[in-house]
């Protein structure tokens, strides 16, 4: 990685981006990238929590809520699936703004399933 690329990354990170490289020659396959291997990986490496405890991605959560009531959608007494829910976080942001019969969130990844006991308990 060029020098400067290195000091874009610093300079984003300092406002708060997190950055990621990939290189040109590698070649993402969204079959692999989706197993349960694959993303049981990425739920254990300490390095990603930044990734999915950060503030930009809790900012996503509220709004893709704010979406769905601008979009008038009532979601109060409705029963929520998530499918491929992480560690569960969508849902808890859904149910700060709407009263659901019921959850449900489906995640192959056992480590994201753990992680998601640890932010709910």
């Amino acid at each position: 990685m060029t020098r400067l690329l290195l000091k874009i990354k610093r300079i984003l990170r300092w406002f708060g981006f997190e950055v990621a490289f990939v290189k040109r020659n590698v070649a993402i396959e969204a079959i692999l990238h989706n197993s349960e291997e694959s993303m049981d990986a990425f739920w254990t490496d300490p390095k990603n929590r930044k990734i999915w405890d950060s503030f930009e991605l809790k900012k996503f959560y509220q709004i893709i809520t704010q979406l769905v009531k601008d979009k008038g959608y009532d979601l109060n007494g409705k029963k929520i699936l998530d499918a491929g829910c992480g560690t569960g976080s969508l849902l808890i942001y859904i149910n700060k703004e709407f009263e659901p019969k019921a959850n449900f969130g489906y995640e192959f990844s056992k480590k994201a399933l753990g992680n998601c006991l640890d932010t709910i308990s």
